[in-house]
């Protein structure tokens, strides 16, 4: 399969349509929390994503899905933030494809859902893979990772100002930054998930949304995956994810890409599914 597979909707508690695809057959329920950075839609116009997707179709069947006011989902992307309603956004997708107890991979900004989810709902989850995630982005005096509020400041001044036009990616994907292809790709997709001030503001919210105080109650087993020179989330901020969780493991990664289908995305899914299943099927499982 090379083209992106059928995108079907779901209503959430409150009417609101969510985008989802299912890909895959295999024996493994797995759910991708993505960030939205990149619509469902547009993700398979990238030879690295459908490598990703292909490996994880070996061994699960997988959901992927635009957040609430990201991509082809209606709503307000204000409320994609960890609480009730993401919860609901989550257990509806669940529900309409049948899956009871799947497995949840989340990345960066859509850790703090998955983990929301999690606590609140440890019936409806079989196990967590936070990759390259925090629990908080701004530094204070109990937490020394992410930016400083000056900093953050002016990232989200820079993003205003230079939105759409690959801003960022010397530390998102900086492997591909010589690559104009995927710039020209990368930059088009995201100008699809909003507009400047909205994406912004909302990097903000995600930064600032602080899901630190739920890390003691995760009680599904946790795998926290982190590239190892990641300039966009320090290494110290999944480890401290790692460290707050019970019984998390911590695997470092090698790379210094943020994006997950940048880089070596095999190590990536070796580490999730020898977590997930006992085993490691490895690439010769795609021919």
């Amino acid at each position: 399969m090379t083209g992106a597979p059928e995108t079907r909707y779901t209503r959430s508690a409150d009417g609101t349509n969510l985008a989802h695809q299912v890909s895959g057959e295999g024996p493994l329920d797995l759910v991708f929390v993505h960030s939205g950075a990149i619509p469902i839609d547009l993700l398979a116009e990238d030879p690295g994503f459908l490598r990703l997707r292909k490996r994880l179709e070996t061994f699960s069947r997988t959901v992927w899905f635009d957040g609430r006011g990201s991509g082809a989902s209606e709503g307000d992307p204000r409320d994609s933030l960890p609480g009730e309603i993401s919860d609901a956004d989550l257990a509806a997708v669940l529900g309409t494809v049948g899956f009871a107890r799947p497995a949840l991979v989340s990345l960066d900004v859509s850790a703090g859902r998955a983990i929301h989810f999690s606590v609140t709902q440890p019936e409806r989850v079989s196990a967590l893979v936070l990759v390259n995630s925090y629990a908080y982005y701004v530094r204070d005096e109990d937490y020394r990772w992410g930016l400083s509020p000056a900093g953050l400041d002016r990232l989200v001044a820079a993003f205003k100002e230079r939105w759409g036009s690959g801003t960022g990616l010397e530390l998102l994907a900086p492997s591909r930054v010589a690559d104009e292809r995927f710039r020209a790709w990368y930059s088009r997709s995201m100008r699809f998930s909003g507009g400047p001030d909205q994406v912004a503001e909302m990097i903000r919210a995600t930064f600032e949304d602080d899901v630190r105080p739920l890390l003691p109650s995760v009680s599904v087993p946790t795998l926290v995956l982190h590239r190892e020179r990641n300039r966009w989330i320090q290494l110290g901020a999944g480890r401290y994810l790692a460290e707050h969780i019970p019984n998390a493991k911590f695997v470092v990664l090698p790379g210094d890409d943020h994006v997950f289908y940048v880089g070596d995305t095999d190590a990536l899914v070796d580490e999730s599914e020898e977590f997930l299943t006992g085993a490691r099927s490895g690439v010769e499982a795609m021919s």
